[in-house]
């Protein structure tokens, strides 16, 4: 039987996002979501686009050692 190897998957995607934002009227609060970078969403609803790959890491085991180490693999386009 084929082993299967185990990857982390780094990507970006377009996605419909919910966040609770306290504000004083719906102008302020469109404007501290727009401008806040690291916005936490409460719910990420559902992905409008497909997941773009950014990287993606190879989990090697040495069950020998019981050591691990990540392998980089960079897509052409991530710089």
């Amino acid at each position: 039987m084929k082993e299967e190897n185990e990857y982390i998957v780094l990507c970006h995607f377009t996605a419909v996002g919910k966040k609770t934002i306290k504000a004083s009227n719906p102008q302020e609060a469109k404007q501290i979501a727009e401008s806040d970078e690291s916005v936490q969403f409460d719910e990420i609803i559902r992905l409008t686009d497909p997941c773009y790959v950014d990287e993606i890491l190879l989990r090697k085991y040495d069950e020998a050692i019981e050591h691990h180490e990540h392998v980089e693999y960079k897509s052409w386009g991530a710089e």
